[in-house]
């Protein structure tokens, strides 16, 4: 059974507070899952620094932070209910990596239910509060579409493709919807890879290509979508403050194939780039199932978001890259 649950999660003592009542009052507090990831932390802080209030749900809710901390456990669908209650915007992040571990089965249903289970249990712990947020925000993923669509740029209007991971964000997303039956908005950014040298693919990418090994995987044709880390937390918080609703790509407007991304990368980090390309049998060797994501590839078209008045601060490849780079020094 699930429960909410106000005392036996604890907040941590670092919490913030703001003493002036009636800013208090006035400020927005968003509650945020996955927090602490690479999204969430910038997120967070974005956000703190225009002035809302930012919460956390995690399984370690006595972590020393600079944000209120609420416990949760999807495992056992427990919840502490005062970070619902206390909730005017809820962004779900939270998610086991998908690239982390070779795709096992149980590892498949780790990812599977982290996501879906996660949005499941703050349906269930919303739906009993008398005061609900305005809106849900969930991450999901270009996976939607499914890989190997050639030289097609998929649009919020396609189908859904066929895999293990289009399947988790047809469900995800459908988790997510839910929340309109409670009578708050809901938004579902489709994600690409994020680039950021604060995690993620990028990191160990940067890896290979420092030791001059860095090369195109399988045919290097196929595509590959991509967003600054910057621009996805700018997303977030132009989604929440301009009431969108439904799904959006959220992809930068550059579309590259992994070979102009792998050259591009080695150009920005100034680093030779010789190197055949690493064979797609190889990949499937080492990656097994996972190995489509990188083999196969997709695209997405950012034009909804577009048309929304969103305006990406690095709109292509390469000026993501140097921006990135240029902070690392």
């Amino acid at each position: 059974m699930w429960g909410i649950q106000s005392s036996i999660y604890g907040t941590t003592p670092r919490a913030q507070t703001d003493k002036n009542p009636i800013r208090k009052a006035m400020r927005k507090t968003v509650l945020i899952s996955g927090g602490s990831g690479m999204i969430g932390q910038r997120l967070s802080a974005v956000l703190a620094q225009k002035g809302y209030g930012v919460s956390w749900l995690t399984r370690n809710p006595s972590r020393a932070s600079q944000y209120k901390c609420y416990g949760w456990d999807v495992e056992n669908m427990q919840i502490d209910g005062e970070a619902l209650t206390n909730a005017d915007y809820v962004i779900h992040l939270a998610g086991a990596g998908v690239t982390a571990k070779r795709w096992t089965a149980r590892r498949k249903k780790i990812i599977a239910d982290s996501r879906v289970k996660g949005a499941q249990l703050l349906y269930q712990g919303i739906e009993r509060c008398n005061r609900k947020p305005k809106a849900f925000l969930s991450a999901s993923g270009i996976s939607y579409y499914g890989t190997g669509h050639a030289t097609r740029v998929c649009t919020e209007e396609d189908p859904p493709g066929t895999g293990f991971l289009s399947a988790v964000c047809v469900e995800w997303e459908a988790a997510a919807r839910r929340f309109e039956n409670l009578g708050m908005g809901s938004v579902q950014l489709r994600t690409p890879v994020v680039l950021s040298l604060d995690g993620g693919a990028l990191p160990k990418m940067c890896a290979l290509f420092k030791r001059n090994l860095g090369a195109a995987l399988g045919s290097g044709k196929q595509g590959l979508s991509w967003i600054h880390l910057d621009d996805l937390v700018a997303l977030y918080t132009h989604a929440m403050e301009n009431e969108l609703n439904g799904p959006y790509n959220a992809v930068a407007p550059d579309r590259v194939q992994n070979q102009s991304f792998s050259s591009t990368l080695a150009k920005a980090m100034h680093k030779a780039f010789f190197m055949p390309r690493i064979p797609a049998f190889i990949l499937r060797l080492y990656l097994g199932e996972m190995s489509d994501l990188v083999l196969k590839g997709q695209w997405a078209s950012p034009k909804k978001v577009l048309d929304t008045g969103f305006a990406f601060a690095h709109p292509s490849l390469e000026l993501a890259l140097r921006d990135i780079f240029s902070k690392s020094i």
